[in-house]
């Protein structure tokens, strides 16, 4: 009984739909924020579809080639979330106790099936939307039925999650994290996706055409390449009904296709970065004692006039990096615009002339415009120099980085020249792009220790995953350098006159080139691998990803100017991305250590009492 102002609390459970909204919702926002998930889903589908569809890699048969693809991704997509992603992210639920505390809630088995379902309809429409999308900028011209294409999905998804939940409910996580993956790739490779099954062994066709993905590809392909009805007969080896044999169901509240579940601590880097808002300072007048002062130490006289932000020595340590890629990239149009030699001597433009001159055309101002750079990447070096060393309390090692890209970049200058002078013999062209990266190097380690304290680095990881980032830096380092001999044996000779080039086949050099890439990107996926087995802090992790991603776009375009002869927008793009590679390496090796400000010494009770007694 209730009296007037009380209330009577009314327990019980929310409405069984409202239920099922709210942990489909859970399950699909844990998935969509799950990086892993995202390359399963996304990345990987995405990357074969642009690949595939631009370069005439595999013999897909008459007319173009997406025509023959998109049907096939689409099933990929499918296949990687109903199957792939649910099973393992399953899987994981099940080995830390999910599964059972979630069977203690009013949410139903049925009813969880149900928000399972929902999040992964929500994740396959989002794909066959994006999929749809980047097929028809890529020329794509689909026909049939848009209903026998829902239809064949729908099924597609209760046959794949049949057996992803089946998986899940048999084996161990670990097992099903391995299965999973390898029965992804095993279907990829064959099951009718990027290559036609008609090439394949006689003996070998009858086999994989009985795979679920060879089903639900040929269904798609039949009706969206040749405008067929709804196959029906090849529904007849659909494993739907084995999902009637997993009877432990359950709900991600990790959405983790990984090993890291919901309860496991994480550490959290110390984040010495805090933005500080910048305060007015009163300037005071300089005075004769300033002027002199500032003639014998310029830099400490504005040290003493000026204390810039945090925030400002970082913008300026970031601006030197930046300008460092830029002035690369514009290195790299002058040799693939036929430049090279636009001003035929150094340091004059001619000998007559310091600027370029009308008759010199525009190969002399591409030239002169790429030496012009030189000065702007001066001042933003010299910006970051001011604001290392006018920071409270000075930090020497800063100032040390910036003055040492300053020099970086005189000796470039000077080897630039050379290059010039020497008619730009590939060999001093390939040191120059090499001095360019060891400026890289230094501006991105002052970039990252701007943000860092100057306290003694303590390890996140353990010594046997830092020996594995090292190797790793090692094959980045050899990457780079004989990319520098692909340049040098290749088409680009950076003048339209004759130049020298490298004795070396251009394409043997280039097929080494492309193991080392492999060997980078497989030691990169390795370490992602290591670094959540040990349950690494964020920092590395997130690094480690950026780094694969970066990997993956530079891999595509490699292989896609490999194949249509080097256009030099491509050239362009791909000397961008090994800076940008550069840069992910030594940002995962910077990852692996914190430095916390440093905290100075304070007098002791030890020590005060001994100071009272003298």
């Amino acid at each position: 009984m209730t009296i007037a102002g009380t209330y009577t609390p009314k327990p019980g459970a929310a409405p069984l739909p409202r239920m099922i909204a709210a942990q489909a919702a859970l399950e699909t926002k844990m998935l969509l924020r799950n990086g892993e998930q995202l390359l399963l889903t996304v990345v990987i589908p995405t990357l074969l579809l642009v690949l595939f569809s631009s370069v005439d890699i595999v013999d897909t048969g008459k007319g173009r080639s997406v025509d023959f693809l998109a049907p096939g991704i689409l099933a990929l997509a499918v296949m990687s979330t109903a199957f792939t992603g649910q099973a393992i992210a399953t899987g994981f639920e099940r080995r830390y106790g999910v599964l059972k505390r979630l069977a203690a809630s009013p949410l139903p088995r049925w009813g969880l099936m149900a928000a399972k379902t929902a999040s992964v309809l929500v994740t396959e429409l989002l794909q066959v939307i994006l999929l749809t999308a980047i097929a028809f900028s890529l020329g794509w011209s689909p026909h049939g039925n848009p209903l026998a294409v829902l239809l064949l999905l729908i099924l597609g998804t209760a046959a794949f999650s049949g057996l992803g939940l089946l998986m899940a409910g048999t084996l161990k996580a670990e097992a099903t994290l391995a299965a999973a993956n390898l029965v992804f790739l095993l279907l990829l490779v064959g099951g009718g996706v990027i290559v036609p099954l008609d090439k394949f062994p006689d003996a070998a066709q009858d086999v994989l055409g009985l795979l679920p993905i060879s089903a639900l590809s040929d269904g798609l392909r039949d009706v969206l390449q040749h405008g067929a009805g709804m196959p029906w007969g090849i529904w007849g080896s659909s494993p739907c009904g084995e999902s009637w044999g997993w009877r432990r169901p359950g709900s991600s509240s990790a959405g983790s296709s990984s090993p890291g579940a919901p309860g496991v601590a994480e550490r959290t880097l110390v984040k010495p970065c805090t933005s500080v808002p910048p305060t007015m300072v009163r300037v005071p007048n300089v005075t004769r004692a300033d002027a002199l002062a500032a003639a014998r130490n310029p830099l400490a006289l504005i040290a003493e006039r000026w204390t810039p932000a945090p925030r400002t020595v970082r913008r300026a340590a970031l601006a030197a990096l930046v300008m460092a890629v830029v002035i690369v990239v514009t290195g790299g149009a002058v040799r693939l615009t036929g430049s090279g030699l636009g001003c035929p001597t150094w340091p004059k433009c001619t000998d007559d002339s310091l600027t370029t001159t009308s008759a010199m055309g525009f190969h002399g101002v591409i030239e002169f415009g790429n030496r012009m750079l030189t000065y702007v990447l001066c001042a933003a070096v010299g910006w970051a120099i001011i604001a290392a060393r006018s920071q409270k309390p000075w930090r020497r090692s800063l100032t040390r980085l910036g003055w040492a890209q300053f020099w970086i970049v005189m000796s470039n200058a000077i080897l630039g020249g050379i290059v010039v002078l020497v008619g730009l013999n590939p060999y001093t062209v390939a040191a120059h792009f090499l001095l360019s990266t060891a400026l890289i190097a230094v501006a991105t380690l002052m970039w990252q220790r701007a943000c860092e304290g100057d306290g003694a680095p303590r390890p996140l990881v353990g010594k046997a995953v830092q020996q594995l980032v090292w190797f790793l830096v090692t094959a980045s380092v050899l990457l780079i350098a004989v990319g520098t001999v692909v340049t040098g044996a290749g088409p680009h000779a950076g003048d339209s006159s004759d130049v020298e080039r490298m004795p070396l086949d251009w394409e043997t050099v280039s097929k080494l080139h492309a193991v080392l890439a492999w060997i980078v990107v497989t030691l990169t996926f390795a370490l992602w691998f290591v670094l959540k087995a040990v349950d690494a802090p964020k920092g590395p992790l997130h690094r480690t990803r950026d780094l694969f991603l970066i990997l993956l776009a530079q891999g595509v375009i490699g292989y896609v100017q490999y194949f249509t002869d080097l256009p030099e927008a491509l050239v362009a793009l791909h000397m961008l991305g090994s800076c940008l590679v550069w840069i992910g390496v030594l940002r995962v090796l910077l990852s692996l250590r914190e430095r916390p400000e440093a905290v100075a010494d304070l007098p002791g009770p030890s020590t005060e009492s001994a100071l009272t007694r003298a």
